[in-house]
């Protein structure tokens, strides 16, 4: 986000319940010299529709600058911690340094005390308001934890002189089976890569505590920041080449910033299970009896590895299988966005057995595509579009290979085979397709025997051509 004089900024987003705050954190600062460093992000407006409390709530995340202060941007990470488990297994809360000229501890008291081991607590810099005669030097960090609370130590040093260091504390229980928390320090072993033009800065490579079972979402905060006050205040905390079991931590400033080293600034992470992984499968199932055919399809939604939907239905005799496969995975990816418009969506996961169906989900508008097909593409890409910080990710499974989504889909599909037909249509060009190259096979092969019953001799062999025709 990226602005001027007297700034400020916001960005909506949703949070699962009613909550006055959580917690948040600076990851990215760019603010101009000859000005008091003043930079702060916050939750404000939450708000909850009143005919629909379980959709959880809405709120802004700002990022805001004060008096003659220049800013030209800043980012932040949030963590919103009702997505995570009961309160008892996560705790937090805001500190206040006030004006501040060397180290000022603060004892801080848990709202509950953790039942088990003492949790692992981290702390993010919410807020600064830095005197602009000196370097701008912050840091907090938390010692002496127990099951009661932890005593957290806020400091500048040298001559820097602080008005206000505001910070968002998060306490998680040792046990914890899908939060994980650390801190890159300057005690890291960091070094320094390329990291593209005119960027300097350090990277090290973190481990999880334990692993993830895939990759998780990883959201880091600043805990320190020592820069020099010659040029612009420029910093950047992010995680990248993220795996089930650790990531890659960069800190870098870029342009003309003075250099960063590993004691510049120190970040803290939190990492969880993506906040909402819908993943589809989609799956259809065909069969015939006495000459007829019968075609079902089923798709199964999950959160992670809990299923939280699923549908099925047929479509009678009128249908293909691939018009099947088209009407799941329109129903699958309706689903997932109606659950995502209620939740704050990190990835839409989307898995299908039929290629050729999720190539044309790639198209805003698929060419020739059914219709059931296209209305999921337009519709997938409009929410795409208006949520744009929620990823697209495709996937291809082969049918039958123990997948348990596609497994699911695949009984759901099977059950839905003798339901009564759903299409809206009597039929469809992919029947007709189908209906014409079966006549056509059938005149190929009734002409080749009755030719080969009256001329038994031409050909010098017994067996006949053979054709093959294919969608």
């Amino acid at each position: 986000m990226y602005g001027y004089l007297y700034s400020k900024y916001f960005k909506v987003i949703k949070i699962q319940h009613p909550k006055n705050d959580i917690p948040i954190g600076l990851n990215k600062i760019d603010i101009g010299i000859n000005a008091n460093v003043r930079i702060k992000t916050y939750i404000d407006n939450v708000l909850t529709d009143p005919n629909n409390k379980d959709a959880g709530s809405r709120a802004n995340v700002n990022l805001e600058s004060w008096a003659d202060t220049w800013f030209y941007g800043a980012g932040c990470s949030w963590f919103d911690p009702s997505n995570h488990g009961p309160s008892d297994k996560i705790q937090w809360g805001t500190v206040s340094s006030g004006q501040m000229f060397t180290e000022k501890p603060q004892t801080i008291s848990f709202p509950h005390s953790f039942p088990n081991n003492p949790p692992n607590v981290v702390v993010w810099i919410k807020t600064l308001d830095v005197d602009a005669c000196d370097n701008t030097r912050v840091d907090a960090l938390v010692t002496d934890v127990t099951n009661h609370g932890f005593t957290l130590k806020m400091r500048t040093w040298s001559l820097s002189q602080v008005f206000d260091m505001q910070m968002d504390w998060i306490a998680v229980s040792s046990d914890h089976p899908s939060v994980r928390v650390g801190q890159f320090s300057s005690t890291t072993d960091g070094r320094a890569p390329k990291l593209g033009k005119d960027k300097t800065g350090y990277t090290a490579k973190l481990d999880f505590s334990q692993a993830f079972d895939r990759p998780p979402r990883v959201v880091v905060g600043f805990n320190k920041i020592d820069v020099c006050k010659e040029r612009n205040l420029r910093i950047e905390a992010n995680a990248d080449k993220i795996t089930n079991t650790g990531f890659e931590m960069v800190i870098n400033s870029w342009a003309d910033t003075c250099g960063i080293s590993p004691q510049s600034a120190e970040a803290i992470y939190v990492s969880v299970p993506p906040v909402y992984e819908p993943a589809l499968r989609e799956l259809t199932r065909e069969w015939t009896s006495e000459g007829q055919r019968y075609s079902g399809w089923g798709w199964a939604l999950s959160v992670g590895l809990v299923e939280v939907s699923s549908g099925g239905g047929a479509l009678g005799q009128a249908a293909t299988s691939y018009n099947a496969e088209a009407h799941a995975l329109l129903y699958a990816v309706q689903g997932a966005i109606s659950q995502a418009r209620t939740t704050q969506a990190y990835i839409l996961h989307i898995v299908s057995d039929n290629a050729g169906l999720l190539q044309a989900l790639t198209a805003r508008k698929p060419n020739g595509a059914p219709s059931a097909i296209d209305a999921a593409s337009r519709g997938l890409w409009d929410f795409l579009q208006s949520n744009p910080d929620c990823q697209l990710r495709l996937s291809w499974c082969p049918a039958h290979a123990r997948v348990p989504g596609n497994e699911r889909a695949d009984r759901i599909a099977k059950d839905s085979t003798l339901l009564p037909a759903q299409a809206p249509f009597a039929g469809s060009t992919d029947l007709i397709r189908l209906r014409a190259k079966t006549h056509l096979l059938a005149d190929w092969e009734a002409h080749w025997k009755k030719f080969g019953a009256t001329n038994p001799n031409v050909f010098g062999f017994e067996a006949l051509p053979t054709l093959t025709l294919r969608a």
